[in-house]
Formats: C-alpha cells, sequence, structure tokens
C-alpha cells in the first residue's frame, strides 16, 4: 500500500532523485501542445514517446500540458529542455506538494490543488496541478488525464477575450482562476448537501444523518487543505514574487484571485461551525424522540396503575369477597376500569402532559 504522502518510495535516495510516487501507474500520458499569438494559433496532440525538442522552436507564445507524470524519464527529457533543476522535477514526480510557489531564474514554479465533483458519486476528487511558468512558454503537469480548462482551451481556439493578445502570464492567471472559481461549484454542492440534511434533521432524524455530518465534514477538510495554502501563494502573486514572469496589467487581475480565495476561506469557516449545530440538532432531536417515547410509555403505565390495584384487589385468595356472588360484578368492573382509564387520558390531555 502506498504512503499517504507517497514518500515511503523515497526513504535513503539522495535528494533530487527522479521517482513517481502516486498510484497512477497505468494512466496513459497524453502531451497538447498550444502555439498562439494574436494571429496565429496550433494545436496538437503527442503521445510520450514523440520527439518534442521543436517545442523550442517557434517564436509564438507555448503553451505544453502533460496528463500523466508517472514516467520519471519523460519528465527527465522535458526538464532538460526547458533547464529545470533536480529538485523541481523531483517535485513534479510528487503528487503529494502542498500547494506553493518557487521562484528560479528563468522560470516561475507554481503547485495547486484542482478540486472537482464526482458525478458518479458526487464527492470530492483532488489532482495535483503542477505549473511552470517561463518567459514565452507554460507547462503543465497534472496527474491523471482529465480536467476544469475546457474554457480556456476554447477560448484560445477561437481567441475570443484576452489570452491571445496578453502575455504568457495571462494564461497561467486563467488557469489559476479557473480552479479557484471550481472551489466555488465545490463549496455551493456542499452547502446545498448541508442545507438539506438540516432539512432531514427537522423532519425525522436517523443514524445515517450523523454519518453524511462526517462525510461532509471530511469533504470541507479537503477543502480547507487546498484553498489555505492558495491563499499564501496568490498573496505572494500580487506582491513581489514573479513579477518578471506575470506583466503589470496581469498582477491586477492576480489580486482577484486572492480576494476569492479569502472569500472561499471564509465561507469554509462559517460552514464548519455550521456542522456543531447539525450535531447539536442531531442529538436534540433524537432526545425529543426519545422524550416523546418516554412520554407515551408514562402515560400508559400512569393509566394502568389504578388497573392493575383493582385487578390485583379481586384477585386476592380471600373466601368471602362480596362482589364475587354478584351476576355481573365482572361486567361491572371492567366498566368501572374502562372509564377510569378514559377519565385519566382526558386528565393527561387537558394538562397537555400528553
Amino acid at each position: 500500500m502506498r504512503h499517504k504522502y507517497g514518500s515511503s518510495k523515497k526513504i535513503g535516495l539522495p535528494p533530487g532523485s527522479l521517482v513517481y510516487t502516486g498510484d497512477k501507474l497505468d494512466e496513459d500520458i497524453t502531451i497538447e501542445y498550444f502555439a498562439y499569438s494574436s494571429e496565429y494559433y496550433e494545436r496538437k496532440l503527442f503521445s510520450e514517446t514523440r520527439d518534442f525538442s521543436f517545442f523550442k522552436d517557434t517564436e509564438h507564445l507555448k503553451w505544453i500540458n502533460i496528463d500523466g507524470i508517472h514516467n520519471p524519464a519523460l519528465i527527465e527529457r522535458i526538464g532538460n529542455m526547458y533547464g529545470l533543476d533536480p529538485l523541481i522535477m523531483e517535485d513534479l514526480l510528487n503528487p503529494s506538494q502542498r500547494p506553493k510557489i518557487e521562484e528560479r531564474d528563468n522560470f516561475l514554479f507554481l503547485v495547486i490543488k484542482m478540486l472537482f465533483l464526482n458525478p458518479e458519486n458526487n464527492g470530492i476528487q483532488s489532482e495535483q496541478v503542477s505549473f511552470i511558468l517561463g518567459k514565452d512558454y507554460l507547462l503543465t503537469f497534472q496527474e491523471i488525464p482529465g480536467d476544469i480548462f475546457h474554457i480556456i482551451r476554447k477560448r484560445l481556439e477561437l481567441g475570443t477575450g484576452k489570452i491571445r493578445k496578453k502575455s504568457i502570464g495571462y494564461l497561467a492567471y486563467s488557469l489559476l482562476d479557473a480552479i479557484i472559481d471550481n472551489y466555488f461549484l465545490v463549496l455551493e454542492s456542499i452547502e446545498s448537501e448541508v442545507d438539506q440534511l438540516e432539512r432531514n434533521l427537522m423532519d425525522k432524524p436517523n443514524k445515517e444523518h450523523m454519518v453524511k455530518i462526517m462525510e461532509l465534514q471530511q469533504k470541507v477538510t479537503l477543502l480547507k487543505k487546498a484553498i489555505f495554502p492558495t491563499i499564501e501563494l496568490t498573496l505572494k502573486l500580487t506582491n513581489e514574487e514573479g513579477e518578471e514572469f506575470f506583466h503589470q496589467d496581469t498582477k491586477f487581475y492576480l489580486k482577484d484571485l486572492h480576494d476569492h480565495s479569502v472569500i472561499i476561506y471564509e465561507n469554509m469557516e462559517n460552514l464548519s461551525s455550521r456542522f456543531g449545530n447539525l450535531s447539536q440538532l442531531y442529538h436534540a432531536a433524537l432526545g425529543s424522540d426519545t422524550n416523546e417515547i418516554m412520554k407515551v410509555l408514562t402515560v400508559m403505565s400512569a393509566t394502568f396503575i389504578p388497573l392493575t390495584f383493582l385487578a390485583g384487589l379481586y384477585g386476592m385468595n380471600f373466601q368471602y369477597i362480596p362482589e364475587l356472588d354478584w351476576r355481573w360484578g365482572y361486567f361491572a368492573l371492567l366498566g368501572v376500569m374502562l372509564i377510569i382509564f378514559v377519565a385519566m387520558l382526558i386528565f393527561f390531555k387537558r394538562k397537555r402532559w400528553w
């Protein structure tokens, strides 16, 4: 079984050793290549065996997206082409990195978590996306195929928006913006589940609701792990970090990223506080149901006390009990018992004890 943080595969190895620490060894690797400018657009798909040294020959801006990081030899080839140092390539092969930003002389290294909803079970899936941002190129590395960048690709193809008119840094911002905006969708999904759970708890609580509370708490914890370091990352981008890779007009948009990150985190804090209220509501609702049951049982017990007394009285084995010789004594006693039973129910009802 793989270690939680993927570090067991690297025990004893020197720093900079290129070892994939994930578990997606059977995924196909595809390389998506974009070259573009305001007047030019080109898109190509390649396999990991293709010679792609020509990636550096074009005069246009380039975005190269690699789906699959389990081939250290491929990462090394690309890394050598773009002058990545061994520590950066080591981080690219480790999908358990914390979101962060590191600046080198000729590129900027970014790591962020991409979260999206699984349509099959409405669960949250997390995937690491690594960015290598140079002066005229952007490399993105993902562990598995599939992402949330479809709109960005479409805007590149159609030439809509500002992407093809601005620097490569604006493309990096657009991808980061898509990732953080998707956090809002995940958060809205969790909030919707919490609202529904509150209504269910008010209606009729059961043990499954407590399990649901725990599941939602785990989702929020996953979202927190992704967004909290992202706040730090976006804050660095709005300050001095990477200023030579993001033009001044792009810096304005990066501040918006930071604001969105803070808003998401604040909403998550509010959502976390609701879980305590949900737990209290669950136990209160269960306690209320228990009280109702105990109230009914108490009423039933109280009404049968005088009936039990009468039954015990006439069940004694004395030879001389006056009513034993009455022809209708048995039915008279039943009638008295019934009157007492009804009278006590009416009394409890008027006192609102039942």
